[in-house]
């Protein structure tokens, strides 16, 4: 059996023989070498397509690229003849004027088959495969009619439209977001490839599930579900917690994610799935309601109240502070500070005293055990009115403390312990010193007379 391109040069061939010399018959088969030639190259070992520059080509010679097919329908002109039916034909397998720029964007490169299979990226997309041409004698045995327009084409299962040893051919295919067949198209030569059923490939978002975390407040474990069918294959899972923290991404559903929520609120929690389809490898899938989850979070209960004391709260105060001079110095002063309690079991520790003249004494402490009472001294530089204060320092059971305070004010006006006035001797020579002497013994003798002579006469009368 002959190849699809020796058919194709057989029949350029045959249109030369009778017309043109053998000259010319020798150039004419020169061209179609290099023709099949080229077709080997950009084709790959093994595959063909129909006929290359053939009068069975939907497009004569084929095309490179999607947006050069695209091109090439858009103007309509096949290049084999002058009937402008690229967009009927083209139309009747799936490929309308709404998917020009689809295609030229999405269309991605497959192998259609012998056996009728059509493959992309390794994923039987379709099966039943068969083609369409404008020339009968190259659909093998038993081919179909296609009336399309007001033309009728030919086509055949690809089993008999296959050259001998030819197993695959390329093809661009069209798939929609679900990598779903659309159409498809052989680039060596124009002509539709389609199947006679598709494998149909769905995936969606089945549902989001938490589970609260025993002991552990406002933390769940949440893990979630997907389905698929065909050739979709699950990429990875998103969940979002609702409360602004950053996602996580994990490839499978039943792995557990634990999350805390720190602030009290209503959040939504949602897990985005994308799956891997034929054309798309990353394909965000549908989410069914069940993929999102309302979670409440309330604020934290109430501390339990502290059991009620079994013992009094001490009550103590301040009673007084007495400020008294030391004898007869009126500049030094003991102070006495006394305590007042009315309940509780207090232990007065110590007391700070500021005396009104810038000077002050802490930390004084009962003398000889004092539970009531606690005495400081102080001695004053001027005379003046003073304020004294004391701040007495109780402790209690259970950490308690109390400082209560009193004050006093207190006159200091003299200090009758300095040194009194000395009585100054005139200043006398030597002869007022004698009589000074002579004065002195004659009063002195005088007084003697006198207490003798009581003594032996009784007391005067």
């Amino acid at each position: 059996m002959l190849t699809i391109l020796e058919r194709g040069c057989m029949t350029i061939l045959r249109i030369s023989e009778g017309l043109i010399e053998k000259k010319a018959m020798f150039f004419t088969g020169l061209i179609c070498a290099t023709v099949a030639v080229l077709g080997a190259v950009m084709l790959g070992t093994n595959k063909t397509s129909a006929a290359a520059c053939s009068s069975n080509n939907i497009i004569k010679c084929g095309f490179s690229t999607p947006s050069e097919f695209i091109n090439a329908v858009q103007a309509n002109t096949n290049g084999v003849n002058s009937t402008p039916d690229l967009q009927n034909i083209y139309a009747h397998y799936g490929l309308t004027s709404a998917e020009y720029d689809a295609f030229v964007s999405h269309a991605v490169a497959g192998e259609a088959m012998r056996d009728g299979q059509i493959i992309v990226g390794g994923k039987v997309v379709a099966t039943g495969g068969m083609g369409i041409g404008r020339t009968q004698s190259y659909q093998g045995s038993n081919p179909f009619k296609v009336r399309i327009g007001d033309y009728d084409y030919f086509g055949n299962v690809n089993s008999q439209a296959f050259a001998s040893g030819v197993n695959e051919i390329p093809v661009y295919v069209l798939l929609d977001p679900m990598g779903n067949f659309q159409f498809a198209v052989m680039p060596a030569c124009g002509n539709p490839e389609f199947p006679s059923s598709t494998v149909r490939t769905t995936a969606a978002c089945q549902a989001l599930n938490e589970t609260p975390v025993v002991g552990q407040a406002n933390t769940y474990v949440f893990t979630s579900s997907a389905t698929q069918t065909g050739n979709a294959s699950i990429a990875k899972y998103v969940y979002n917690f609702g409360d602004g923290s950053p996602s996580v991404v994990e490839t499978d559903g039943s792995t557990p994610v634990k999350h805390m929520y720190s602030r009290p609120g209503n959040y939504t929690a949602t897990v985005t799935v994308f799956a891997n389809v034929p054309g798309n490898p990353d394909v965000q899938l549908p989410a069914v309601a069940l993929c999102a989850k309302q979670i409440t979070v309330s604020p934290p209960p109430a501390p339990t109240p502290a059991p009620m004391m079994t013992t009094l709260i001490p009550a103590v105060s301040c009673q007084q502070l007495i400020g008294t001079p030391q004898g007869d110095n009126k500049m030094a002063y003991n102070f006495t500070a006394s305590a007042s309690q009315t309940s509780g079991n207090p232990t007065l520790v110590s007391a700070d005293f500021t005396y009104g003249d810038g000077s002050s004494q802490s930390g004084i402490q009962p003398v000889n055990g004092a539970s009531a009472s606690i005495m400081a001294t102080h001695t004053y530089t001027a005379t003046g009115t003073y304020t004294a204060t004391a701040v007495l320092h109780f402790t209690g059971a259970n950490g308690w403390k109390a400082s209560p305070t009193c004050s006093a004010v207190v006159t200091v006006s003299s200090n009758p312990t300095a040194a009194a006035p000395v009585a100054t001797m005139p200043n006398t020579g030597a002869g007022d010193v004698i009589g000074i002497f002579l004065g002195v013994f004659s009063m002195s003798a005088i007084g003697y007379r006198l207490f003798q002579y009581r003594k032996l006469s009784g007391p005067i009368q």
